[in-house]
């Protein structure tokens, strides 16, 4: 059998490189967008699972607004700490454009009305 060897990477790896939380990484390892592997406590991912993802997360984020986080926090009304441990937990997709931290504008908006839809 020839095969060609996959590179294997780290669910850190893939973060950085997409310019995600790891536990968005994780999210879409457990919805089943990112196939990966679990070996000796820790997700690992082939280079081409990870090039698939990442032209499709690409072509999902490309174009799209981003707002940085004080201009989030006008929109939604609540403070920068919420939105930032959001962020941390993954449910925010967040992009870096030239050293500032920017948050998706969709994603922003999903967050908020899954979030906001049990007080309501």
């Amino acid at each position: 059998m020839n095969s060609v060897k996959d590179k294997i990477l780290t669910v850190a790896y893939v973060a950085k490189s997409i310019g995600v939380s790891t536990d968005y990484v994780l999210a879409a390892i457990k919805a089943g967008k990112l196939k990966s592997t679990y070996f000796r406590g820790e997700w690992h991912i082939r280079e081409s699972n990870f090039l698939e993802y990442e032209k499709e997360h690409k072509k999902n984020r490309y174009g799209q607004k981003s707002v940085t986080l004080a201009q989030a926090s006008g929109i939604l009304k609540i403070s920068q700490a919420i939105i930032l441990q959001a962020v941390h937990q993954g449910k925010i997709a967040i992009c870096n454009e030239k050293k500032e931290r920017k948050v998706y504008l969709d994603s922003l908006m999903e967050w908020e009305r899954k979030h906001f839809a049990r007080d309501r």
